[in-house]
This record gives C-alpha cells, sequence and structure tokens, in this order.
C-alpha cells in the first residue's frame, strides 16, 4: 500500500497498485488492457446467496475471489 500526502491541498491518497500487479501477475493477467465495467446497479447481493451445505462451500474452493 502507497500512501501519498499532498500538504498543499491537504489530501491523503492510498493506493494498492503493487497489490494489484502482483494479483494480475499471479493470474496472468498483467498484459491485459484495462477497462472501465461498472456493478450493475440493480444486483442485489445477500447472504442467503452463500453457500450453505459442505458440498456447495467445497464448490465456491474452487474460486480464488
Amino acid at each position: 500500500m502507497e500512501v501519498t500526502y499532498d500538504r498543499e491541498s491537504r489530501t491523503l491518497t492510498l493506493s494498492q497498485k503493487t497489490y494489484i500487479d502482483s494479483l494480475l501477475q499471479k493470474f496472468n493477467m498483467e498484459k491485459y488492457k484495462p477497462a472501465s465495467i461498472p456493478l450493475n446497479l440493480f444486483i442485489q447481493l445477500s447472504r442467503d446467496q452463500c453457500p450453505i451445505t459442505p458440498e456447495e462451500t467445497a464448490e465456491m474452493k474452487k474460486f480464488p475471489y
């Protein structure tokens, strides 16, 4: 994490560029171009969508995110 403080404008900025770069490298995606893809505003996530059974939990462990 990188922290930048600009005294003149009195702002504090946090950046996770190094962490993001390491994730891209881990998943062989460092050569991809960025794109702005906003989250659909009408999607509602809830706790009810979480895996409940041991089988569902095992299935979800296949996804690293």
